[in-house]
């Protein structure tokens, strides 16, 4: 069958009207994905436990995203990375837009990180 994107909204309204809803996050994560998550949790909160857990300031981590469900993660770091074929949520969040994720984006991110056009915050 084809995708039809008002499925996605069915269940979406669906999801958002159970009696239990408050008690989780919903989000697109494609146009034919949908996550269902902890209240309160995202890419962004696990890239903080992450650097918490390793010892690394958050201010000294990169994210590089591309979908609405990356919104968190690109926020929380110290330099969020967008590419340039992201939704245009995830590139407004991002503090950096860099190239397609098909021209090679984390070699021009590492690179641009050695050249200092990518600051962390």
């Amino acid at each position: 069958a084809d995708y039809d994107s008002n499925n996605l909204e069915k269940v979406d309204d669906c999801l958002k009207s159970h009696p239990l809803a408050q008690n989780y996050g919903f989000m697109r994560s494609e146009e034919t994905l949908y996550e269902i998550l902890p209240k309160g949790i995202d890419k962004g909160t696990v890239l903080l436990k992450m650097a918490e857990i390793l010892g690394i300031d958050r201010k000294k981590t990169v994210a590089v995203g591309d979908y609405d469900n990356d919104i968190g993660m690109l926020k929380a770091a110290g330099a969020g990375v967008a590419v340039a074929n992201a939704s245009e949520n995830a590139k407004s969040a991002a503090k950096y837009i860099t190239v397609s994720n098909e021209e090679h984006a984390i070699a021009k991110i590492i690179s641009d990180i050695e050249k200092g056009k990518i600051i962390f915050e």
